[in-house]
């Protein structure tokens, strides 16, 4: 449907169905509306096929800025007695390595319930089981590491959690925003 027949809000901010108009509101945004013209033309061309390529690309560089990031957040909530920004990191590489070890596990049973379909079910139930065990191996670290009991670390255990998927969805955004302006 066209924009101008629709009328609607898509209209209204400068965007079309059929071309790419962005409109920031401002000269001081013409070099960034520019870009995102240019972006959204190429990402309409080839279905976003590059764009993926890129983003998914960028993924593990946006780990090498996250893990720091989450390491300094447990740094705030643990600082007393007083521990190295060293050691929060490790604890997040630590736990980070056996969340891929187990996704990567989930993956080949995900492909394997394809391959046997009678037993699609159980390996299903087996990889939702294996992802459920990831928060409380999660929460039993830190109570090893930390040293603390398990109400003070169930409260810092979800705020950190709290934290860590508000600051990951900001470094996702950051990393598909910066996707889009490099196509």
């Amino acid at each position: 449907m066209p924009a101008e027949a629709g009328g609607g809000a898509a209209a209204s901010r400068g965007l079309s169905a059929g071309a790419c108009e962005v409109d920031l509101g401002g000269t001081w945004f013409e070099f960034l509306e520019a870009r995102l013209e240019d972006a959204c033309t190429r990402i309409k061309a080839d279905r976003g096929k590059h764009l993926r390529e890129l983003f998914l690309a960028s993924v593990p560089k946006l780990m090498f800025l996250f893990l720091p990031l989450i390491a300094a957040v447990a740094k705030l909530f643990y600082w007393k007695p007083r521990r190295l920004y060293a050691e929060h990191l490790v604890v997040f590489l630590h736990t980070h390595a056996l969340v891929f070890l187990w996704l990567a596990a989930y993956a080949v049973l995900a492909a394997l319930a394809t391959c046997v379909p009678r037993f699609g079910g159980w390996i299903t139930t087996g990889g939702g089981l294996m992802l459920m065990y990831v928060p409380w191996y999660v929460f039993r670290a830190m109570r090893v590491v930390y040293g603390e009991g398990r109400t003070r670390t169930t409260l810092k255990f979800m705020a950190i959690s709290t934290l860590y998927f508000v600051l990951l969805g900001v470094t996702l955004f950051a990393g598909l925003v910066y996707s889009v302006l490099s196509q």
